[in-house]
C-alpha cells in the first residue's frame, strides 16, 4: 500500500494541472470565502472547508486518476500483486485524502487564530473525517461509471455540485425549516454537525445528525462495492 501511495504522490507532484485543482483551488476558493464573510461569525464558513477540499482535492482527482489508471490496465496488474484489493484502493487515494487533511486543517488553524476557535475540536475532526470518507467512497463509485481521465470531468459534476449545492443550501438557511428534508439529503446532516461543532453543539443535539451522517457514508462506500470496476470500461 505505501509502495502505491508513494507511486501516486510522484504522479502527482509531476503534474502541474493535478496540483493546481488540488491546491490552488480549494484554498483560493476557501480564500474567497472568508473574504466575503468579514468580521462575521466564520462558523459558516468553516463548516464548508471539509466538503470544498472533498470536492477538489479528493473526489474529482481521485475519479481521474481511478479512471486513467484502470484505462490503462495498471489497476488490472496491481491485482496481480500480493496486496489485497483494500490496500491497492487505499494506497492510491491515500496521498489526496493525506493532502486533504492537511489543507483542511490549515485553513481551519487561520481561521481559529483569526476568530474562535471551534468550541467542540473533537465533533470538528470526527465530522471532517466522516466528509473525506464520504467522498471517497463517493469516487470509487464514480469511477465505476468513468470511462477515462477526460470523461471524470463530466462525471463528477453531479456529486460534486449536489453536495456542495446542498451543504450550502443548509449551511446558509438553517435547519429551522424543511429540517427532516435538509438533515436527510447527503450532506445536510453533516454541515449541520460542522456548524454544531464550531458553535459549541452537545453530544446529545449531534446524535441524529451524526447517524444520518454514517449511514451516507456507508451507503457510498456500498455504492462504491456494486459500481467499482477493475476492467477497463468499453
Amino acid at each position: 500500500m505505501l509502495t502505491i501511495a508513494k507511486y501516486e504522490a510522484i504522479q502527482m507532484l509531476r503534474d502541474p494541472l493535478v496540483i493546481i485543482m488540488s491546491t490552488v483551488m480549494p484554498l483560493g476558493m476557501a480564500g474567497f470565502l472568508y473574504w466575503q464573510i468579514g468580521d462575521v461569525d466564520i462558523s459558516p464558513v468553516a463548516a464548508m472547508i471539509p466538503f470544498i477540499m472533498g470536492a477538489f482535492v479528493v473526489y474529482g482527482a481521485a475519479v481521474t486518476a481511478l479512471a486513467s489508471r484502470r484505462q490503462n490496465l495498471f489497476l488490472k496488474r496491481l491485482r496481480c500483486t500480493a496486496e489485497s484489493d483494500a490496500g491497492i484502493v487505499l494506497g492510491l487515494v491515500s496521498t489526496l485524502v493525506l493532502l486533504a487533511v492537511i489543507e483542511a486543517v490549515g485553513v481551519l488553524a487561520v481561521f481559529a487564530v483569526l476568530q474562535t476557535p471551534p468550541a467542540n475540536i473533537l465533533l470538528t475532526v470526527v465530522v471532517g473525517i466522516l466528509v473525506l470518507a464520504l467522498y471517497v467512497g463517493f469516487a470509487l463509485a464514480t469511477a465505476g461509471f468513468t470511462k477515462s481521465a477526460d470523461s471524470a470531468q463530466v462525471t463528477t459534476i453531479p456529486v460534486a455540485m449536489g453536495l456542495i449545492g446542498i451543504a450550502t443550501w443548509v449551511m446558509v438557511t438553517g435547519t429551522e425549516t424543511l429540517t427532516g428534508l435538509k438533515l436527510a439529503l447527503p450532506g445536510g446532516a453533516a454541515v449541520e454537525l460542522a456548524l454544531g461543532a464550531w458553535r459549541g453543539i452537545e453530544w446529545a443535539d449531534a446524535a441524529i445528525p451524526m447517524l444520518i451522517t454514517l449511514v451516507w457514508t456507508a451507503i457510498a462506500f456500498l455504492a462504491a462495492k456494486v459500481f467499482f470496476k477493475w476492467e477497463p470500461r468499453r
